[in-house]
């Protein structure tokens, strides 16, 4: 017999269970549910733990993401309302990236009024500390897609350049003649680049019939501007210098949305490789091998309209060359490279041009423009920097006599950066340069009083003809180089212009105003029905050309062709214009009360009538004050109204002739223009100020007193203010 155990025994004939003992599988169990019990307790507080790390985590998480939300919006915010200390302190403080940043605020508000910045975060990929951000804006109304990067620093979210984590790595390929070098995310960007650049390589080696090619370009995409070296465009580095095309990244700009690329992106890069071919094809030449100072300008203007050819070839969304665009298409775009030959030959444009097309230069279809814009410059600054002011002036000439301000005179006043050429009209073989000068207020010290006003101007018709293939400043000759005489009369025939043709147009001008002028002035200075007739000169004119009919007539004067003097810009009127209402004014003032003038309300009856005709303007006003350097005082004594009635030029002083003329003004302001004709028909007649004004309006010195003295201390302080700027 053995002993029967709790476990299966195999029996002869099978296996057979055997019991086992009660207590024994009791404590057996107990042990199992304690040790499950414990196992389950730990996973419990292991998991409880584990959540409240990752809670803690989301926790965290959601608050950076708060934070960086509530950085987005505080700098929109800084962008919107202007507040550049608010938006740097946004910054990172990386380097140049301040620099940068600044920049970019100014562009911002340089969009002002036309771009919105509302914060509104399109997608937001943060990245432990890191994050890219898209954010929308407006610009003139349509939505645009900027990408900004920031970095969690111990200050919190700071606005940094584009970031490795997002942008990917760099890589450089060689893509047939070019060498590309990007980041991962602008690989598409890439291709459009590599292949854009191609095509324009090929075309310009097309157009201009080139031998040759420039060495193979290299195209950088940077995704930001962190580089000094790269803060300049690349065609503002000499072209020998480096083979690289910088092109900024997508990135970097403010992208429509729904698009990937900025609509600039190509434009840029296109006038670029235009600027590299001009200079590859006509580089820049040492002084020493140059025939004359003008073969710079004319190469450096030659090159300007290559670049400027090619790129509208390029982008047809740019302006065409005013050298080439009419040119190619009438006698075909090989021409372009014809000129670019002959140029290297040393042949000057003039030249050049005429011997291609057999056509005299004034008569072809270019816009001088810019050419003479740079002629005129260089002119400017070789008489500032050099004292020369005859290096590009026409040396077969000598100076002429006219009311030309020498160089002297009109290139020490100017600032030689501001010229503007508004037009260039050709007569009698003469270009004669319509500019705009900007006076510079550290150099026209003698300009000083007119300089108060910013907006003072200088305008001048500058001649040019020329002279062994060039253009030439030159010197004109006042009997041939105006053109043929000829004479413009009104349709009442009343009013004559004797004038030569490239006066014309300014003739067309005054016969008009003139005609209007004669009958308002008459009207106004009493004369009544007997208007005399009236011929005007304008000059330069030969003595027997003055002569003609002269005698005839009851009003004859000349004024002085503007194509021959510096005059102040004036929108009112042409300078020829200004001459003639003026010496018109006086004519008929004389007519109507004697020269010299009775009394100095006389002349404030002529003194209003320039103003209501602005030949002067409020500036003149203001020198009443400082006439004959008799004002002093800063405090204007009112003289008694009574006393103006027995005043003339010698006994008035710039205040009399001020408040004279207030008063005069003050009757037509009340009373209307008529009032002024029968001011100046009662002016010999009456014996006192009082009688004067009770025959004109009816009324007497008492009622216009108060209003006067208004009038004159407003405008006594106004020109007192302006006189102490």
């Amino acid at each position: 017999m053995g002993i029967q155990l709790d476990w299966d025994v195999e029996s002869e004939s099978g296996w057979d269970r055997v019991d086992e003992d009660a207590e024994i599988v009791a404590a057996r169990n107990r042990r199992n549910k304690r040790i499950r019990n414990s196992l389950m307790a730990l996973a419990a507080i292991l998991l409880m733990v584990g959540g409240g790390i990752g809670f803690r985590a989301y926790s965290v998480n959601q608050d950076l993401r708060a934070q960086l939300e509530a950085t987005v919006a505080a700098e929109t915010v800084a962008l919107r309302i202007g507040d550049r200390n608010a938006f740097l302190q946004i910054q990172s403080d990386l380097g140049a990236w301040e620099s940068v940043q600044e920049n970019t605020f100014d562009g911002y508000q340089d969009l002002s009024g036309r771009i919105e910045t509302p914060g509104e975060i399109i997608e937001l990929d943060m990245q432990n500390d890191q994050a890219m951000v898209h954010i929308r804006e407006y610009l003139d109304g349509e939505p645009y897609v900027v990408t900004w990067f920031y970095r969690h620093e111990p200050g919190g979210w700071r606005h940094t350049p584009p970031l490795e984590e997002f942008i990917g790595e760099r890589i450089t390929e060689e893509r047939g003649l070019l060498t590309i070098s990007y980041y991962e995310r602008d690989a598409a960007f890439a291709d459009a680049v590599s292949a854009r650049m191609t095509a324009w390589w090929d075309s310009a080696c097309r157009l201009t019939s080139c031998a040759e090619r420039p060495a193979s370009p290299e195209i950088e995409i940077i995704v930001h501007r962190m580089n000094p070296a790269l803060a300049a465009t690349s065609s503002e580095l000499p072209v020998d210098d480096a083979r690289a095309f910088v092109v900024e990244s997508p990135l970097m700009h403010r992208i429509p949305e729904g698009e990937s690329i900025h609509p600039e992106a190509f434009d840029f890069l296109a006038a670029d490789v235009a600027f590299r071919w001009a200079h590859f094809l006509l580089p820049i030449q040492e002084i020493s091998s140059l025939q004359s100072p003008l073969d710079t300008i004319n190469r450096d203007w030659s090159r300007h309209e290559v670049a400027v050819w090619l790129n509208h070839s390029f982008n047809e969304r740019t302006v065409p060359s005013a050298l080439f665009d009419e040119l190619a298409q009438i006698y075909g775009p090989a021409l372009v490279s014809e000129y670019i030959k002959l140029t290297e030959e040393g042949i000057p444009p003039v030249e050049a041009l005429e011997r291609m097309t057999g056509q005299p230069v004034n008569e072809l279809p270019i816009d001088w423009r810019e050419y003479f814009s740079r002629y005129l410059e260089a002119e400017i600054t070789a008489y500032q920097e050099l004292g020369d002011n005859f290096l590009y002036r026409d040396s077969q000439r000598p100076p002429v006599d006219l009311e030309f301000n020498d160089p002297v005179d009109s290139y020490s006043l100017v600032d030689r950066s501001a010229i503007d050429v508004r037009r260039v009209e050709f007569v009698a073989g003469i270009a004669w340069v319509e500019v705009v000068y900007q006076p510079d207020e550290d150099r026209a010290d003698r300009l000083e009083f007119f300089l108060r006003d910013e907006d003072a101007m200088l305008t001048a018709r500058e001649p040019f003809r020329v002279v062994s293939g060039y253009w030439v400043h030159t010197w004109p000759d006042e009997q041939t180089d105006w053109g043929d005489l000829t004479e413009s009369v009104s349709s009442s025939g009343q009013v004559s212009i004797q004038h030569r043709a490239l006066d014309e147009a300014a003739a067309a001008e005054l016969l008009p105003r003139l005609e209007q002028a004669r009958n308002e002035i008459a009207t106004n200075f009493g004369l009544g029905e007997a208007v005399p007739a009236l011929q005007v000169f304008i000059l330069p004119l030969t003595p027997t050309d003055l002569n003609r009919q002269a005698t005839e007539l009851e009003i004859s004067y000349s004024v002085s062709s503007s194509y021959g003097m510096i005059v102040f810009t004036d929108e009112r009127h042409s300078a020829e214009s200004t001459q003639a209402l003026s010496q018109l004014i006086n004519a008929m003032g004389d007519l109507a009360f004697g020269s010299p003038r009775p009394t100095l309300l006389a002349n404030a009856i002529i003194l209003w009538q320039q103003m209501a005709f602005a030949v002067f303007d409020e500036t003149y006003i203001s020198t009443l004050f400082v006439q004959n350097g008799q004002i002093d005082s800063a405090e204007p004594v009112l003289p008694e109204i009574d006393s103006l009635w027995d005043l003339t030029d010698i006994t008035a002083n710039g205040y009399d002739q001020l408040a004279a003329y207030l008063l005069v003004d003050l009757i037509a302001e009340r009373y209307g223009n008529e009032a002024v004709g029968q001011l100046s028909s009662n002016l010999a007649g009456a014996s006192s100020l009082d009688e004067w004004l009770s025959l004109s309006v009816g009324i007497n010195s008492d009622e216009l007193e108060a209003d006067w003295q208004t009038a004159f201390n407003d405008l006594a302080e106004q020109a007192l203010e302006t006189l102490d700027q």
